[in-house]
């Protein structure tokens, strides 16, 4: 009895409702900065994998710390963009905008 009624229901969706791609709102781990610091974390890995010593072990944590560093930096720069756009749209009175901007 219930799949009489769910599968008209799934048919109709499949046909009406269009489907929505999913968008990133961030391209963060194609950045520059943060491509640079990976490599130095593959690097530094393959390193530690070929000779296991304290000295390739420290430069290991330091290179993933410096990716880590990078992803925050570049994180805390789209944030001031979104709060910069966010109070010149509060200025010129378009509150849809800011928003649009917060979500």
């Amino acid at each position: 009895m219930y799949e009489r009624f769910v599968a008209p229901h799934v048919e109709a969706t499949r046909e009406c409702v269009p489907v929505m791609e999913k968008t990133r709102t961030s391209s963060r781990s194609k950045h520059p900065e943060v491509v640079a610091a990976r490599e130095k974390v593959v690097d530094a890995r393959r390193s530690f994998d070929h000779e296991r010593t304290m000295e390739n072990r420290e430069i290991l944590k330091e290179a993933k710390q410096l990716l880590f560093n990078t992803y925050d930096k570049i994180k805390g720069e789209e944030l001031m963009e979104k709060v910069q756009r966010m109070e010149a749209a509060q200025g010129e009175q378009r509150y849809g905008e800011s928003w649009r901007v917060i979500n």
